[in-house]
C-alpha cells in the first residue's frame, strides 16, 4: 500500500508556472502573429513625408 501511495505522488507532477505545453502549428500561429502586429507597428512608424527643397528667393520649387 505505501508502494501504491508513493507512485501516485509522481504522477501528479507539477508543471512549471508560466509554461504551455502547445503543439507546434498553434505555437508558429502565435508567432505569425506576433511578427504581424510588429510589422503593423514598424509600418505605422516608417511613414515618412517628403522633403521638398524651395527656393530662398522665390519661395517656389523648381
Amino acid at each position: 500500500m505505501c508502494q501504491n501511495e508513493y507512485n501516485m505522488s509522481n504522477e501528479r507532477t507539477s508543471k512549471p508556472a508560466g509554461v504551455l505545453q502547445l503543439d507546434k502549428e498553434t505555437a508558429y500561429q502565435k508567432e505569425i502573429e506576433l511578427l504581424k502586429r510588429k510589422l503593423e507597428k514598424a509600418a505605422l512608424g516608417a511613414d515618412v513625408k517628403r522633403v521638398q527643397e524651395i527656393c530662398d528667393f522665390c519661395q517656389e520649387n523648381h
